[in-house]
């Protein structure tokens, strides 16, 4: 019985880990240029910002 949750443990933590949601940063840099990136500089939060969600699979 041990065995069998240790197993399902494992199954389960290996699905969740397959798909996760990265986060991208939309804002405008001094150009006037529409950016999307991982992170946003400083500089530019003042400025306004979306934040996207990108959902990301991952192969084992």
């Amino acid at each position: 019985m041990t065995n069998l949750k240790i197993f399902l443990s494992l199954v389960l933590f290996m699905a969740a880990s397959k798909v996760w949601a990265q986060e991208f940063y939309r804002y405008k840099n001094a150009d006037g240029q529409i950016m999307m990136d991982g992170m946003i500089p400083a500089e530019y939060v003042s400025g306004g910002y979306d934040v996207r969600r990108k959902l990301t699979a991952v192969r084992l």
